[in-house]
């Protein structure tokens, strides 16, 4: 049985494989959200949510470079986070379908939700797999990123709840 992780096309045959899967699904779920939500940000109207959302990119790039460094050995890339795609995609799309000020910013706080969201559940998959195969290394970034992510979801979510009862 192979140790390797599946790649696109490849068959996932073992819990080993899995866990290397949602780690690089984790990786890049996070470099969408650095690279494309940025973007998407300079579209809001607000200033209050302006500055919100200008510090989730590099929080994005430090998970990334953490899920990165557990997935490696093995392989250079992995597939695409098709499900932070898809919530980047939305994004996009509504900052060229809904008229810009109230109304846009509001869709991307959403979208903001939803990406936190995408991203804590896959760290418990993850995290699960890790602990269940013994995996510390991988076990320790997930249990860093699931830290941070809680408290910045929950910080983020109040801030968030707050700004979108103003705009």
């Amino acid at each position: 049985m192979s140790t390797q992780p599946a790649l696109p096309g490849d068959e996932t045959s073992s819990l080993r494989e899995l866990l290397r899967l949602c780690l690089w699904d984790l990786y890049a779920g996070c470099q969408a959200v650095e690279q494309r939500l940025p973007a998407v940000a300079r579209h809001a109207a607000d200033a209050s949510w302006r500055a919100e959302v200008q510090d989730l990119p590099a929080a994005a790039r430090l998970r990334a470079q953490r899920m990165h460094a557990a997935a490696a050995g093995g392989c250079d890339d992995g597939p695409d986070n098709l499900w932070m795609d898809g919530i980047m995609d939305d994004a996009e799309r509504d900052t060229r379908t809904i008229a810009a000020g109230p109304l846009l910013d509001i869709a991307m706080i959403g979208a903001v939700h939803k990406a936190i969201a995408a991203e804590r559940a896959s760290i418990l998959t993850a995290k699960a797999i890790s602990a269940q195969l013994g995996e510390s290394a991988a076990l320790q970034a997930l249990t860093l990123n699931e830290g941070e992510l809680r408290g910045q979801e929950v910080t983020l979510d109040q801030r968030l709840q707050a700004l979108t009862s103003t705009i």
